[in-house]
């Protein structure tokens, strides 16, 4: 196909990380206009579901010592 192995991960790690972040939605916000790749997206890596989870950020306390 002419493509090489590191643009195809590249390629899926993008398409991973977009479909996950499409399912996110915050509280409140209703349901966001989707363009059409965005659609795509969620109808063909639907079947990642079960492989994905979400981790929780991590806060960062500064302290100076005077």
């Amino acid at each position: 196909m002419g493509v090489n192995d590191d643009e195809v991960k590249i390629c899926y790690n993008n398409l991973r990380t977009r479909n996950t972040k499409l399912k996110k939605t915050k509280s409140g916000d209703g349901a966001p206009e989707l363009s059409d790749r965005d659609q795509c997206v969620l109808n063909n890596f639907s079947f990642l579901d079960l492989f994905t989870y979400e981790v929780k950020k991590r806060t960062v306390v500064s302290v100076s010592i005077s």
